[in-house]
């Protein structure tokens, strides 16, 4: 499978699922197999959009690409954001290379531009808002003509971002399947996250009190093709084996591909992830959720034929 949902996601693309058209989804039953098959641990948690709440002395918020607090109008090293900077403006938007998952996707892209006399790079453009205490990004895909020189970040900016992205940012679900990369036709295989699964816990105790902050990934819904329904399990899944089973392993996700991909674009169908994450703090040990966040991505999967050999 390939991270073109990366692609996907950066770019700002939305997946159409042919099962907004009435009467055009085939029913589940024509997809033999994909019935959940664990009570109780499919059904994802409801989401529930941005949320701020004031906790001790903390302003805490969470919203669908990061979370965090501020005490006291402080970042969490104890120093203010202006502090940080130093005098240099607050970052707005800059561009970095593309990460090396996505290289080789848009390489070919980039030949193509280069045949029609188009020159430059493709960068990965992020973006920063700050509106205390929420701090949020957004990133995106874009193609700078040669001569166009990239955006870039000051020391002083780059020490922010990196205290901001390393503490707060909810990653998005990176897929793959099991025990196939490239199935068969029915044949059984389960889809889990192969990205992380947790954030690093962020701590405050200026106030007198420990107050901590965290994200879990608790389920992930797959909608294996268009028209096709979701089947779930919780967590980020489980990698199978071949002698595995759907009774030996009913926390997996399961699924069977009832024809191959080969008339499909790109011969692939698109694998939609959703990843259900629960944002929770903690004041004295226990820990309360603060709200449920969704992440999407969509993956390309490959599915062959069932190869027969005739014997004369």
């Amino acid at each position: 499978m390939t991270s073109a949902g990366a692609r996907a996601a950066l770019a700002g693309a939305t997946l159409a699922l042919a099962v907004a058209v009435a009467g055009m989804a085939p029913p589940a039953a024509a997809y033999p197999g994909n019935e959940n098959t664990t009570a109780g641990v499919t059904t994802p948690p409801p989401p529930s959009g941005p949320v701020r709440r004031t906790v001790k002395t903390c302003r805490m918020y969470a919203n669908n690409v990061s979370f965090g607090m501020r005490c006291g109008l402080s970042t969490l090293t104890g120093r203010t954001i202006q502090q940080i900077l130093g005098g240099d403006p607050v970052p707005g938007c800059w561009h970095e290379p593309l990460p090396a998952d996505l290289t080789d996707e848009y390489a070919e892209l980039l030949r193509e531009k280069a045949s029609q006399g188009e020159r430059g790079a493709f960068y990965l453009k992020t973006c920063m808002k700050i509106a205390e205490p929420e701090v949020t990004f957004s990133e995106e895909i874009v193609f700078l003509p040669e001569g166009e020189p990239p955006t870039t970040l000051t020391r002083n900016q780059r020490t922010l971002v990196a205290i901001e992205a390393k503490e707060s940012r909810i990653p998005m679900p990176t897929i793959a399947s099991s025990p196939s990369v490239r199935p068969r036709v029915m044949q059984d295989v389960a889809f889990r996250v192969v990205n992380d699964t947790s954030t690093p816990t962020i701590t405050d105790t200026r106030s007198g009190t420990k107050v901590e902050m965290r994200a879990r990934l608790v389920h992930l819904r797959i909608i294996p093709m268009t028209g096709a329904a979701a089947v779930g399990c919780s967590g980020g899944g489980v990698e199978v084996t071949a002698a595995d089973t759907r009774t030996a392993r009913p926390d997996a996700c399961w699924y069977r591909f009832p024809r191959s991909s080969a008339a499909e674009p790109g011969q692939t169908y698109p694998v939609r992830a959703i990843a259900s994450w629960t944002v929770e703090y903690s004041t004295g040990g226990v820990w309360t959720p603060l709200a449920t966040i969704e992440k999407q991505q969509t993956a390309l999967q490959p599915v062959t034929e069932v190869q027969t050999m005739v014997v004369s």
